[in-house]
């Protein structure tokens, strides 16, 4: 049976109007989790990194949010711009998705 944070996380998951995941440090649990929201979604999700020489499998057509970390923190003369990228590009996903199906599975 499956632990209850686990079926919390898919709920949230596949529930949710809007996902934003950070894939920074290539946590397989994560990418895992995301590719479970593609499945089962038509969009809805914004995925986030730090800069990264290579992005991790097939996710770089995805729509993508990349962020500057100076020292492992935000770096301050950017963040400003970073936030709106980030937000314009929720906005922009929350447009895209109208009147898509739900399970692209079945398509």
């Amino acid at each position: 049976m499956p632990h209850r944070a686990d079926v919390d996380i898919y709920q949230k998951l596949l529930f949710g109007r809007i996902v934003v995941a950070d894939l920074t440090l290539d946590n397989p649990n994560a990418s895992f989790e995301i590719c479970g929201r593609h499945a089962l979604r038509a969009g809805g999700a914004v995925l986030t990194y730090a800069f990264h020489e290579r992005l991790p499998f097939d996710i770089a057509g995805r729509r993508m949010v990349c962020y500057t970390l100076t020292h492992g923190q935000l770096s301050p003369e950017l963040v400003q711009a970073e936030r709106k990228a980030l937000q314009e590009a929720i906005a922009a996903t929350l447009g895209a998705w109208r009147g898509r199906r739900a399970i692209p599975v079945y398509q």
